[in-house]
């Protein structure tokens, strides 16, 4: 918190959204994880603070730090950690800025125990993918808060993941594959690491080559 500069500590940020929750006002909370240097215990503070303020939150997202050009840690990346900046060759907007720390903040089995750890909390909510209800200040979800009120998607979490699609009322034909989704979502941050990391070079043919080379997978299965 002290290199991020932030201006507000945890403790405000809690006494504002229980005192925003007492108020009948749905609290939306965003917050990241991976700013240079943070170390495992660091992000799974973020996440009790997520946990402890969880009664009084409407909805969530816990993020990734995505370095941006012109901010402070680009400005200044040796002070944050860093040993290397780069862009990618066919960014045609040169958007994106990816970097590497000096020396790994996290393990890999450490940010496998964070994701596990995040997918327990969230658990506690029925969140859904944008645009839908449950995403972040969408329209839907604004719907939702006025229609059912603030805790809905705390209350919807009881529900099944994975809810069948696909059926009429009086049968149900086919359900989502979560395992098949879960592989097909690891298999697209393997491309994404291989272009941007290791290549450091973006087109729709070399996506395509190394998506040829990966099995399909099935995102619905029969009931």
């Amino acid at each position: 918190m002290r290199l991020i500069d932030k201006g507000v500590s945890p403790s405000v940020v809690g006494k504002a959204v229980r005192n925003l929750a007492k108020a009948g006002i749905a609290a939306e909370i965003m917050c990241f994880t991976d700013f240079p240097t943070e170390t495992f215990d660091e992000a799974m503070a973020t996440l009790r603070f997520l946990e402890e303020q969880a009664p009084h939150i409407a909805a969530f997202i816990v993020g990734q730090f995505e370095l941006t050009h012109g901010s402070r840690v680009a400005r200044k990346p040796a002070r944050f950690g860093l040993r290397e900046l780069w862009s990618v060759q066919g960014d045609a907007l040169g958007t994106a800025l990816f970097f590497a720390e000096r020396r790994p903040s996290k393990r890999d089995r450490e940010r496998v125990r964070l994701e596990q750890a995040l997918d327990r909390l969230a658990s506690g909510w029925l969140l859904r993918s944008y645009p839908w209800a449950g995403s972040l200040s969408t329209a839907h979800t604004i719907f939702y808060y006025d229609h059912f009120g603030s805790g809905v998607f705390r209350d919807l979490s009881g529900q099944a993941r994975g809810q069948l699609l696909g059926t009429t009322p009086a049968k149900q034909t086919t359900r989502l594959d979560l395992a098949g989704l879960a592989l097909a979502e690891e298999n697209e941050a393997k491309i994404w690491h291989e272009l941007t990391h290791v290549r450091r070079q973006v087109s729709r043919q070399s996506y395509d080559g190394l998506a040829a080379q990966l099995p399909r997978v099935r995102y619905f299965r029969r009931a």
